[in-house]
């Protein structure tokens, strides 16, 4: 299979009735799947089989269906998970075997896109700085970063 879908991030607005929200990324697992409820800034990941289910299509593409409807104003994300391991074992002077190899490469494709949308989400210094080294937590505790001249 080829991935062509490069966000895997979904988020919905949850309204109160609504309780399947649908991801357009491929899993081939639900523990390749977080979902998280953000309620009034606070998030709180929400746990399978006990919060929600997820049917999983042919694709690798599905839905997540909630036990109780998310409220008004409540933020539902989808994330792509996928376990950053390398489950396949090749032989030495075995046959190539395409299609574990492919998926293999697939995995590999799905954690760079994860790990692109979670490093864009953190805080940086331009490339051109030679980096930033916080204080211990001893030495930054009850302190805010401020920046001057």
């Amino acid at each position: 299979m080829t991935i062509a879908v490069n966000d895997r991030h979904i988020e919905y607005s949850g309204n109160g009735s609504t309780t399947v929200f649908a991801f357009d990324f491929p899993i081939t697992a639900t523990s390749e799947l977080r979902v998280t409820v953000i309620t009034s800034g606070v998030e709180a990941e929400q746990t399978l089989t006990t919060d929600y289910t997820v049917t999983i299509s042919g694709d690798g593409t599905g839905s997540v269906a909630f036990s109780t409807a998310p409220a008004s104003g409540v933020i539902v994300v989808l994330d792509g998970s996928t376990p950053a391991t390398q489950p396949t074992d090749y032989i030495t002077n075995d046959a190539f075997p395409a299609a574990s190899h492919e998926g293999h490469m697939d995995r590999i494709t799905k954690i760079a896109q994860e790990n692109k949308r979670d490093v864009a989400t953190t805080v940086r210094v331009p490339r051109d700085e030679s980096g930033l080294t916080l204080p211990s937590v001893a030495n930054r505790a009850s302190k805010y970063a401020g920046y001057d001249s």
